[in-house]
C-alpha cells in the first residue's frame, strides 16, 4: 500500500529526465506511461492509486505543482522523504 494516493501535476523543462526520475522515485513500471495532448504524459501506478502528469512550459505558465490527496501532511512527508522539494501546506 502506498503512503498516499492522489494526483500530481508538474511542469518541467526536460520531460524525458522527469519521466525517468518519477518512474524511479515512485517505482512506476514502464507500461504506466500514457501520452496526452500537447506533449503531456501521465503515469499511473499499477493499483491506480497514484497518477503523475507531466507537462512542459507553455505560454500560460503554472507557477506551482498541484497535488490532490486525502492527507496533505502525509503526502508532503512522503515527497520530502523521496527528494522532492515541497513547501508546508
Amino acid at each position: 500500500m502506498r503512503m498516499f494516493s492522489g494526483s500530481i501535476y508538474v511542469v518541467v523543462r526536460n520531460r524525458d529526465s522527469a519521466i525517468a526520475w518519477y518512474k524511479e522515485k515512485f517505482k512506476l513500471g514502464s507500461g504506466s506511461l500514457v501520452e496526452m495532448e500537447e506533449g503531456e504524459v501521465a503515469m499511473q501506478s499499477s493499483d491506480r492509486e497514484l497518477t503523475i502528469s507531466i507537462g512542459g512550459p507553455t505560454d500560460n505558465p503554472v507557477d506551482r505543482a498541484m497535488l490532490a490527496t486525502g492527507n496533505a501532511k502525509k503526502a508532503r512527508e512522503w515527497l520530502v522523504g523521496h527528494g522532492v522539494s515541497a513547501d508546508p501546506i
